[in-house]
């Protein structure tokens, strides 16, 4: 009787262990913390710094992706807003990004790369690509915290 009990517990570990699928360490929503746009004739958009105020979601599900930034500078009277719904592929390092809607029409159907690194519950996103910098317009990086229970 002992014995078919070890039994049991092993085999169910084991079964339940070859069900178990890998889950994508994206998934999930996203915090910005820090950014900065760097563009072809320096000028620099970051936060914290010249913006001041910086309210963003990234959310990620499947290979969809969806964020949006509101933010303003000291300077501004109204907010700017900038939002992205795309498809996406992550292969634990390089994130590949095409636009399907966005607030600047040009970027519809365009794909960008970045490379990726999570460390616990905070992701770094830096690019894109060399050769996709000009077509962007400029270079990101960015550090987002993860805002979701996972």
């Amino acid at each position: 009787m002992k014995t078919q009990k070890i039994i049991i517990v092993v085999l169910s570990a084991f079964l339940l262990s070859c069900n178990s699928v890998d889950k994508n360490p994206l998934e999930g929503t996203w915090k910005l913390i820090e950014f900065k746009f760097t563009f072809p004739d320096s000028t620099v958009i970051e936060y914290p710094g010249n913006v001041t105020k910086c309210y963003s979601s990234w959310m990620l599900s499947g290979s969809n992706s969806l964020w949006y930034y509101k933010y303003k500078t000291d300077l501004d009277t109204v907010y700017s807003i900038d939002f992205g719904d795309m498809t996406y592929t992550f292969d634990g390092k390089t994130y590949k990004e095409t636009y399907l809607a966005t607030q600047d029409e040009k970027f519809i159907g365009q794909t960008f790369t970045y490379e990726i690194e999570i460390k616990n519950d905070t992701l770094t996103l830096s690019g894109p690509a060399p050769n996709e910098v000009e077509k962007l317009g400029c270079t990101v990086y960015e550090v987002l915290v993860r805002s979701d229970e996972r």
